[in-house]
């Protein structure tokens, strides 16, 4: 059975509208025909080479990528450059690539809601507001560092449904310990929620009717220490190291926590007027850990690709539950492009 690359946008529309984009974004439609037959799927973070070879062996006609593969214009197609010869190829394998970026950080049951499940906080009532009320449009490319703005496409498809296949997902999240407090058993719980790629976040006001923040805060089950936070955060997102930015420790301990995925871009005091203690992201300018340091904000980097490196199970269980019987593959989630390298100094 295949479904049109209609379809499919259609399908990632109903989850994450691209309407939900920043400006400077270039979710969409990166590459591709008007009606292709999709009987396989790629899913990936980054359309990198290596992507790119796994869905000519898997035989996919089209790429599912979280952060889009064209963000500036391109005036000349040179393919003796790296990214062109990339776009050469796709164009010549007939493989569509189709992008959900911002929309899918923010979505209702998206990539925000996916974390702040994975390390157990059990969400407030969904924040709302446009994207510019947490971070100045010009300093939104910082966010999430991928370069010059494009232009979010929006083809307007309904998402009527949307929210409630996120509660539902939300729902399914819950009922596996999204916010049990025995932290063995729940680590375990959590990254199996993040193959299947469900929501973690509760009954709340849906979008259309309001847009979500850029990111979620709520309690964590217990009260942490920063270091036993860290350690517990190391766990949770199965990771050996965070960078973590010094602050004062809060006497009774850390138990509200804000969670970002991707490039850090609210402000300190976004964090501190929703009463979050510490925050998780992916990476964070050296003046931003500064101010949240000033604050009192404990604030925890787990790296850009670890925080958001879920998107491929994620957009899968999108497809799946609506397109069974698509074959799909999930390609990149262990290939971090920055490793942690200690070294130990002799006495």
């Amino acid at each position: 059975m295949t479904a049109s690359r209609e379809d499919i946008i259609a399908c990632l529309n109903e989850m994450a509208p691209e309407s939900l984009a920043e400006p400077w974004d270039n979710s969409g439609l990166n590459i591709g025909t008007k009606k292709k037959a999709i009987s396989r799927l790629l899913i990936c973070l980054d359309v990198t080479e290596s992507a790119v070879d796994d869905a000519c062996r898997f035989g996919a006609q089209m790429i599912v990528s979280h952060h889009p593969l064209i963000f500036s214009p391109i005036k000349r197609i040179d393919c003796d450059n790296a990214a062109c010869a990339l776009i050469s190829r796709l164009i010549k394998n007939d493989i569509n690539v189709y992008c959900a970026h911002t929309n899918a950080d923010r979505t209702y049951g998206g990539l925000n809601d996916l974390l702040a499940g994975i390390v157990g906080i059990t969400t407030d009532e969904m924040r709302v507001g446009g994207a510019s009320a947490t971070a100045a449009a010009s300093d939104a490319p910082a966010r999430h560092q991928h370069g010059a703005a494009g232009t979010a496409a929006s083809d307007g498809t309904a998402a009527s449904d949307t929210a409630a296949r996120g509660r539902d997902s939300a729902k399914a999240a819950a009922s596996n310990g999204t916010a049990a407090s025995n932290e063995a058993a729940s680590d375990g719980a959590a990254w199996e929620r993040a193959e299947r790629g469900a929501g973690a976040q509760g009954d709340a006001a849906p979008y259309p009717d309001a847009t979500p923040e850029f990111f979620r805060v709520g309690s964590l089950p217990r009260a942490f220490g920063a270091d036993e936070l860290s350690a517990y955060v190391c766990a949770r997102l199965k990771q050996s190291d965070l960078q973590v930015a010094a602050t004062p420790r809060p006497a009774g301990g850390i138990t509200r926590m804000a969670v970002m995925c991707g490039s850090f871009g609210i402000s300190a005091g976004a964090l501190k007027s929703a009463g979050a203690q510490a925050v998780l992201c992916g990476e964070i300018k050296h003046h931003q850990a500064l101010e949240l340091s000033a604050e009192g904000i404990f604030a925890m980097c787990a790296g850009h690709h670890g925080t958001e490196r879920f998107f491929t199970q994620l957009a899968g269980k999108w497809i799946k539950d609506k397109f069974p019987d698509i074959e799909i593959m999930c390609s990149g989630f262990d290939s971090f492009p920055l490793r942690a390298y200690h070294r130990v100094c002799d006495e």
